[in-house]
């Protein structure tokens, strides 16, 4: 028996929440800054680990929706596995005009 076509149903790989829930990430700065504040009279953190959340900004907002890097890395794996399962179907080199 030989594959002759692959037909498959699937989920994009991981990616960052909407900008609806997004929104909710936004305390974690508000949180960071109290903390920080607090330190001002001394507290157990270490100066490395204060200046670390001084530092903290919150990157997912202008990252909405988009693949990360575990999510490229699921994809990847994922077209690995059916390109050795496939190899007839699925030759070495991807060329983006054989798919359709």
């Amino acid at each position: 028996c030989e594959a002759k076509k692959i037909w498959f149903i699937g989920r994009h790989g991981t990616r960052n929440p909407s900008k609806k829930f997004i929104g909710a990430y936004d305390q974690l700065e508000m949180i960071a800054n109290s903390v920080i504040n607090s330190c001002a009279s001394g507290c157990q953190f270490t100066r490395e680990n204060l200046n670390k959340l001084k530092q903290y900004e919150d990157k997912l907002v202008h990252t909405a929706h988009i693949l990360t890097e575990e999510g490229e890395r699921e994809l990847i794996a994922l077209a690995e596995r059916y390109q050795a399962r496939f190899p007839g179907l699925m030759p070495e080199k991807y060329d983006d005009k054989t798919y359709k």
